[in-house]
């Protein structure tokens, strides 16, 4: 995220704070910020001026929660989730880079996060709080990086379980057990694999262990450093589970009642969530292979 901030035109040090638009960011001499100015600086976007034509329209008109609720925002956000809110505000493409867009808080004020950190522990509480939401039958979390070294048999196994339906598809054997006996291995899931990692410096370190939210973390499996017995710059493919989503903000859903209406009637759908460049498409490809049942797509844009 910090070595090519898409969206994120305002976290790239950019020779004499100028932009061409004509040519790729690389190619200007552009540079990815140090860790430390990344986290730290506020993640807040700069509306254009047809956000503020907008604005001073509502005004004259006397109506600007009116003005600004039927505002057409990019990436079907509304107005207060983003800015800038219009396309034409998000400024040309940089090559190598995508449209300008920062996400607000989800809460109605308008406010950009202090730090992409802060922003990262909302999407976070959001993606988990899908659980609670109505008309959900099952939910089911998976990291992409444990699917890709152990492989889908568990998550093929997952979607089985919730819905009665049988994979007619092979899952996946995944890096760890690609790189072994197959024969050997046949039938398990998980393959303890150590990745190593470069070292990480210790300040570095230091501030994620002290400003990271790691209640938040550990429910996507994540924990400090020196938490575990591994050496600090392994990582344990597969060691840690996700914990079960359970959302911690209040919802719109009755919890008195089940999230679906009918309890009896057949899953009619599976929605994939992920992140940009968490391997959807691959998911998508194997789940609509594996199973006769619609698989629908939806991706966080940042």
């Amino acid at each position: 995220m910090r070595v090519e901030p898409h969206h994120s035109h305002d976290h790239v040090n950019w020779p004499n704070n100028k932009i061409n638009y004509t040519v790729g960011w690389r190619q200007q001499g552009a540079l990815p910020l140090n860790w430390k100015e990344f986290v730290t600086k506020p993640w807040i976007g700069n509306r254009g001026p047809t956000d503020e034509n907008i604005t001073q329209t509502a005004l004259l008109g006397g109506y600007p929660s009116i003005e600004h609720e039927h505002a057409k925002c990019q990436q079907n956000y509304g107005w207060v989730d983003i800015a800038p809110c219009s396309e034409e505000d998000s400024l040309p493409i940089v090559i190598g880079l995508g449209q300008y867009m920062y996400e607000y808080q989800h809460d109605g004020s308008e406010r950009g996060f202090s730090s992409i950190i802060d922003l990262r522990r909302d999407k976070i509480i959001n993606h988990l709080s899908i659980a609670n939401f109505k008309g959900v039958r099952s939910f089911h979390p998976f990291r992409f990086e444990d699917l890709n070294m152990n492989g889908t048999s568990a998550l093929l196994q997952s979607v089985e379980d919730a819905t009665g339906l049988k994979r007619k598809c092979n899952a996946t054997l995944g890096k760890a057990l690609q790189s072994t006996d197959r024969r050997k291995l046949r039938g398990l899931v998980h393959n303890k694999v150590i990745t190593k990692h470069d070292k990480l410096p210790d300040d570095y370190v230091k501030w994620m262990t002290k400003y990271v939210d790691w209640e938040v973390e550990e429910r996507i499996g994540y924990s400090k450093r020196g938490d575990d017995d591994e050496d600090e710059n392994d990582v344990v493919s597969g060691a840690k589970d996700v914990k079960e989503a359970k959302s911690t903000e209040p919802t719109t859903t009755d919890k008195s009642t089940s999230n679906i209406d009918n309890i009896d009637k057949p899953v009619e759908k599976i929605i994939l969530l992920g992140e940009r460049h968490s391997g959807t498409n691959w998911i998508t490809d194997h789940l609509e292979e594996c199973f006769d049942i619609k698989v629908s797509v939806s991706v966080y844009v940042a």
